[in-house]
C-alpha cells in the first residue's frame, strides 16, 4: 500500500471465504426450525401414519418369514409322504 506524504486514512476489510455461505446455511437452518416450529403438529400426524404402516409391513414380513421357515417345510414333508405311499 503506497502512501502520501502526511495524514493517511487507511481502511482494511475482510471477509472469510465461508462467511457468506455460512450465514446462508445458518438462515437456512433457522427458517427451517421455524417452519417445524410451526407445522410440528401436521408432521406429528403424518409420521404417526408413517409409523403405523411400517409396523403393519414388519408384520406382514414377519408372517412371511414364519410361514417359510415354518409352514412350508411341513407342507413339503406332507406332500412328500403323501407322494412316497402312492407311488
Amino acid at each position: 500500500v503506497k502512501l502520501e506524504k502526511g495524514k493517511n486514512d487507511i481502511t482494511f476489510s475482510f471477509c472469510p471465504k465461508g462467511l457468506k455461505p455460512g450465514i446462508v446455511l445458518s438462515v437456512a437452518g433457522f427458517a427451517a426450525l421455524a417452519l417445524y416450529i410451526i407445522f410440528r403438529k401436521k408432521i406429528t400426524a403424518i409420521a404417526d401414519k408413517a409409523e403405523g404402516l411400517c409396523r403393519v409391513g414388519v408384520y406382514a414380513l414377519l408372517v412371511a418369514v414364519l410361514a417359510a421357515v415354518y409352514v412350508l417345510p411341513l407342507i413339503i414333508s406332507i406332500i412328500g409322504n403323501i407322494c412316497s405311499l402312492a407311488g
